[in-house]
């Protein structure tokens, strides 16, 4: 079974389309996977399914630097596919660690 068709698999029978993203230690969920390794159609059933977009993802050793989120990672990307997807639900994804509880 391939990854789309495991994605597509899984989405559609009602699995939390983000398991590990809490469980795992590396906090990487499905979604974030899928946008980092340019998988739309994953990212598509797993948008379909309720899947967290708001995710902050540090792309640099340098603590300074501001994390980016998923649309930043399809930009960095060039992957237009996936961009488009995440930009139908810019209101979710488009965060940034402004949007962060001040206790974190």
């Amino acid at each position: 079974m391939d990854h789309v068709a495991h994605s597509d698999f899984h989405a559609g029978r009602a699995a939390d389309p983000d398991v590990g993203a809490r469980t795992s230690s590396l906090h990487q969920s499905p979604l974030l996977l899928a946008v980092a390794r340019g998988h739309a159609a994953a990212v598509a059933a797993l948008l379909d399914a309720g899947a967290n977009c708001a995710v902050l993802v540090a792309t640099s050793r340098d603590p300074a630097a501001t994390p980016d989120n998923l649309l930043d990672i399809a930009r960095a990307r060039r992957d237009h596919d996936t961009l488009q997807l995440l930009m139908a639900h810019a209101d979710a994804c488009d965060v940034s660690a402004a949007d962060l509880p001040a206790d974190r």
